[in-house]
């Protein structure tokens, strides 16, 4: 036999194996199985245990659904404590969810504050994170421990460094699209 036909056969059905497995890869990596959530979601509302703020109730609601740029929905956050003047105060906040990403029982969601009561009291960009489930549930929100307003890049959340106390959060995993849409999207919008 022909050394170089040999050689080009050999490459060529390495070639078709290659495609095929990341084709395959790609397809059972992007085809939800029979029953599987279409699309990752964090919902739900809870207390937390706030180290600066022990005695405080601090609640949080969060209402989102969809695949990281492309998701949509809501948060609420509620903050009453003692004020400075030793009388009872209460902030909160209302907003658009801009990114949410999911793994396992884990969340990461950003967000734009579109109302505050009482008005001015934040404004901007920010991220939650939630971890865990039952008993063991933690959140985080970046102004927790960041400067507000801070800098804080679509997509990223500050780790879970609180303790849920009451009430829970339900974290829905889902399998990554076959075609990533928020890539492609970025993608696009650089070659215009």
């Amino acid at each position: 036999m022909n050394r170089s036909l040999s050689s080009r056969t050999a490459l060529v059905s390495i070639g078709a194996l290659a495609a095929l497995t990341v084709t395959g890869a790609t397809a059972s990596a992007g085809t939800p199985t029979a029953g599987a959530p279409k699309e990752p979601g964090l919902v739900g509302s809870a207390k937390i245990h706030y180290a600066y703020a022990p005695d405080d109730d601090i609640r949080f609601d969060f209402d989102a659904h969809g695949f990281y740029t492309l998701a949509r929905g809501t948060f609420h956050f509620r903050h009453s404590g003692i004020g400075a003047d030793g009388r009872p105060v209460t902030g909160e906040a209302w907003g658009e969810v801009d990114c949410l990403a999911t793994g396992g029982d884990t969340a990461t969601m950003t967000g734009t504050i579109t109302r505050t009561v009482p008005p001015g009291i934040m404004a901007g960009a920010v991220g939650f994170s939630v971890a865990g489930h039952g008993r063991h549930q933690r959140l985080g929100f970046s102004w927790g421990v960041l400067d507000s307003p801070a800098e804080l890049p679509g997509c990223y959340a500050i780790a879970p460094f609180t303790t849920v106390t009451a009430g829970h959060f339900a974290v829905t995993d889902a399998p990554l699209p076959a075609v990533p849409v928020w890539l492609s999207t970025a993608h696009n919008a650089e070659a215009d």
